[in-house]
């Protein structure tokens, strides 16, 4: 059982990045139970995080927040967009220094909000608009990342793999395995032995 807080003050900034002409009125009385498929995957897409707090990236909690917290403006707090969908992208100077910031935080504990300021962006638009820049939400595109950095090291260098997931921001190196794995295809161990 997984128990969201969302506080009202929280509510109305998502409202106010949403570009809502309203304040949301949330209805859900708590005697009615509802099943949400949207709001139950969100909450099983965190339970590895919730399970290994340590270990979790802090972009990816937060992306799944926002998620959230749209979902719920949306679907219980009766608030539509005043604008239409985003379509834009980050100018050079904001990918630039988006990406750069992601990449000095390669570990991922830094919040969207976090590099969405840097930019001078709602959190909300930001992750809409490098989207669309790069072509991945940027906690897909920060793993990306970490993986072309892992490569580069198993090339250059003999260092022993388990060194290698620590410098790269993976919690151990089963999760790097995983994850390079899913990405690649391949095993590290095989990536090695096959390009080397």
């Amino acid at each position: 059982c997984i128990h969201f807080h969302l506080p009202r003050r929280t509510l109305e900034e998502t409202v106010d990045e949403l570009g809502g002409r309203q304040r949301p009125q949330l209805y859900l009385p708590p005697h009615l139970s509802k099943v949400d498929p949207i709001i139950h995957r969100l909450g099983q897409a965190l339970l590895p995080a919730l399970a290994q707090p340590g270990h979790a990236s802090r972009l990816f909690v937060d992306h799944v927040a926002l998620a959230f917290q749209t979902h719920v403006a949306r679907q219980y707090g009766g608030v539509s967009e005043r604008r239409e969908k985003s379509t834009g992208k980050l100018t050079a100077w904001q990918e630039r220094m988006a990406k750069g910031f992601l990449l000095e935080h390669l570990t991922g504990n830094i919040s969207i909000a976090d590099v969405a300021k840097a930019c001078g962006l709602s959190r909300g638009y930001f992750v809409k608009a490098f989207h669309q820049t790069a072509g991945l939400p940027p906690h897909r595109w920060l793993i990306n990342q970490r993986i072309e950095r892992a490569i580069m090291y198993m090339r250059t260098s003999s260092m022993p793999l388990h060194m290698i997931s620590d410098i790269c921001g993976f919690a151990d190196q089963s999760h790097f395995t995983r994850t390079f794995t899913r990405v690649t295809g391949v095993s590290p161990r095989r990536w090695r032995a096959d390009n080397i």
